[in-house]
């Protein structure tokens, strides 16, 4: 039951009408933990740099998420 929880709380793809975060949010959430993990300045995937903007708005939308379950 929790990992269907977890599943169902990160959601399907940006096109797709699952709810929750989608998996987009969660990959670059994911790349921000590892950055933060490894100490360096800037978050980088598939070596390419992921601009501030599109960091700022999964974080965004993780804490809107997580405030509207608690």
């Amino acid at each position: 039951k929790f990992l269907m929880m977890i599943l169902m709380f990160i959601g399907g793809s940006p096109r797709g009408t699952a709810g929750g975060i989608k998996t987009t949010t969660f990959f670059v959430l994911c790349a921000i933990i590892y950055t933060m993990l490894k100490g360096q300045e800037h978050v980088k995937a598939f070596h390419r740099l992921i601009p501030r903007e599109t960091i700022i708005r999964p974080s965004n939308v993780m804490d809107i998420n997580l405030i509207t379950l608690y």
